[in-house]
Formats: structure tokens, sequence, C-alpha cells
């Protein structure tokens, strides 16, 4: 696996196209944002803002990267706070 690629088990995700972003390399995820058509942006990196537009693009990820790893990320449109998920 090339390291700008992400792993191919997520370019199929389970739980949405907006899933699997946190623990990737920036490069790789935007490469698995480009692949899903999903707008991709770094807004925090390593502990400071970064200057962002303000235009609203429902569905863009929104990510916090430390050290070239994403570690968060929200998608605009959708709630700030992860679903929890039902316990199996």
């Amino acid at each position: 696996m090339p390291y700008d690629q992400p792993p191919v088990e997520i370019f199929e995700p389970t739980e949405g196209l907006r899933e699997g972003f946190v623990g990737l390399t920036e490069t790789q995820a935007r490469a698995l944002a480009r692949s899903r058509n999903v707008p991709f942006r770094v807004v925090h990196r390593n502990g400071k803002d970064l200057a962002v537009t303000f235009d609203f693009r429902r569905g863009r990820v929104n990510a916090e990267v430390r050290e070239n790893v994403v570690v968060a990320y929200s998608v605009e449109g959708e709630p700030s706070e992860p679903t929890a998920k039902p316990d199996p």
C-alpha cells in the first residue's frame, strides 16, 4: 500500500461516507475524502487554528491534525458531537 493511500477496507465504509478519517495521515484522509467525493479541509494543525473561509458547505469534513495524523473532525451540517452507537 502506498503511503499516501488509505487502507483498502475504508474505501467501502459500513457507517457512512464521512466515517473513517481519525488515525489517517492528512494525505490519506484527503485521498479518502476525494475518493468519496466529500469536501475536506484542515482547520486545526498542531493545536493552532488555521485561517478558513466562513462559507457553509453541507457535508464538508473539517479536520484537526496533529503531527500529520487526523485526530478529530466534524462534518458541516451534522451534529457537532458524534451520536453514540447502540450496544450490539
